[in-house]
C-alpha cells in the first residue's frame, strides 16, 4: 500500500497496475483513488469487464493519447486475461505510451502466468487480503481522525472485537458513531456499546466461549439475541459448526508440531484471529471438541429431513453435555 499511496501523493504513475485478493473494500478504495488522481474527466477513462474482453479493442484503447490532457486511465475489472491473454497482448504491454495507465481488478490471479509476470516486471501488484489486527486498529484511529473526532487504542480495539475484520462493516459502523457524536470530539465506550452492531461471527464466538465454560445461561441469552436479529437458526447451527471444525484443525496441528504461522496461512486466518481461536480450542479436550463438531453435524441434517425443528436443535447444541 505505501506504494499506491506514493504514486497517489507524487502523481507519478506506472504503467501497468494490480490490485487483488480478496479485501474489496481496499481494492475498491484503491481502485476509486488512483482513477482520480489520474484522469479528472471521463474522456480519457475507459472501462473494461468480464471475461469476454476483445483484446485489440483494449490494445486501441492503451494505445490511443489522452485528449487535452497528460494521461488516460484504463481500468480492467474481472477479466480472464491472467489465464488467457495472447503473448500478442503481453509483448504490446511493452510498447504501450507513457501517458497510458492500466489498472486489472482481479479477485484470483495465477502468479504463473506470463501476464502476472509482466504486470511485476512493469508495473506494481498490490495484493489485498487478511489485515493484520495491528492494522486494522491504526486504520480505525486514521476514519475517524479524518471527521475531526478521536478514538483511544483501546476503544479502537473494542470495535474491531465487536465488528471483525470486515472492512466494509467497520466503515459503515464507524460512520455510525461519528453521526451519533454529534460535536462531541472524543469516541468512549459507551458510544461503542449503544451504537455499533456486533457481528454475527463475533457472537458465534461468544456463544461458543459460553458453552466452553458451561455457561448456559449467557449462551441462550446470545441464542435470543440471534432470534431478535431474525438469524435463521440452521445459518447459526452452520457457523456453530464451522468454528467447531476450525478449533479441530487448530488443535490438531498444534498437536502435531506446526506453528501458529503455518497454521494460519494454511487457514487463511489473520495472526489475531488464530489467537483467539487457540485460547479457545484450550478450553476442549479433542474428544470433547470431536463430539461438538459431529452433534452439529447430525442436528443440521436431521434439520434438513425434517426429523427435528430448526430451534430446538440449535438449542440442544447450545445446552451441550
Amino acid at each position: 500500500m505505501n506504494v499506491l499511496n506514493e504514486d497517489i501523493k507524487s502523481g507519478k504513475f506506472k504503467s501497468l497496475y494490480l490490485l487483488c485478493g480478496t479485501e474489496k473494500f481496499l481494492v475498491l478504495s484503491y481502485k476509486k483513488r488512483l482513477k482520480k488522481a489520474i484522469v479528472q474527466d471521463d474522456m480519457n477513462y475507459s472501462f473494461f469487464e468480464g471475461k469476454q474482453i476483445e483484446e485489440k479493442e483494449l490494445m486501441d484503447t492503451i494505445a490511443t493519447l489522452p485528449f487535452f490532457a497528460e494521461s488516460r486511465c484504463i481500468i480492467v475489472e474481472d477479466s480472464n486475461l491472467f489465464k488467457s491473454a495472447s503473448d500478442a497482448f503481453i509483448n504490446f504491454l511493452d510498447t504501450i505510451p507513457k501517458s497510458s495507465h492500466v489498472i486489472f481488478i482481479e479477485e484470483e490471479v495465477d502468479k504463473r502466468s506470463k501476464l502476472y509476470k509482466k504486470v511485476k516486471e512493469l508495473g506494481y501488484i498490490a495484493v489485498f487480503d487478511t489485515v493484520e489486527r495491528r492494522e486494522l486498529r491504526n486504520w480505525v484511529i486514521g476514519f475517524v481522525k479524518r471527521y475531526d473526532k478521536e478514538i483511544s487504542p483501546y476503544s479502537a480495539e473494542l470495535i474491531l472485537d465487536y465488528v471483525g475484520a470486515d472492512m466494509n462493516r467497520l466503515s459503515t459502523e464507524l460512520e455510525k458513531l461519528i453521526s451519533f457524536a454529534g460535536d462531541k470530539v472524543l469516541i468512549e465506550k459507551s458510544d461503542i456499546e449503544g451504537i455499533v452492531s456486533e457481528s454475527l461471527q463475533n457472537k458465534i464466538f461468544e456463544m461458543i466461549n459460553a458453552i466452553v465454560v458451561r455457561n448456559t445461561d449467557r449462551a441462550m441469552d446470545i441464542y435470543q439475541d440471534l432470534l431478535a436479529l431474525k438469524e435463521a437458526p440452521l445459518k447459526v447451527i452452520s457457523l456453530i459448526s464451522g468454528q467447531f471444525h476450525q478449533l479441530l484443525s487448530i488443535k490438531d496441528m498444534l498437536a502435531d508440531g506446526i506453528g501458529k504461522k503455518e497454521i494460519g496461512a494454511k487457514l487463511k486466518l489473520a495472526d489475531y484471529v488464530l489467537s483467539k481461536l487457540v485460547k479457545q480450542c484450550q478450553g476442549f479436550d479433542r474428544k470433547r471438541l470431536y463430539a461438538y463438531f459431529n452433534k452439529c453435524i447430525e442436528l443440521e441434517y436431521d434439520v434438513k429431513r425434517g426429523l427435528i425443528g430448526d430451534r430446538l436443535a440449535l438449542e440442544i447444541i447450545i445446552v451441550g453435555d
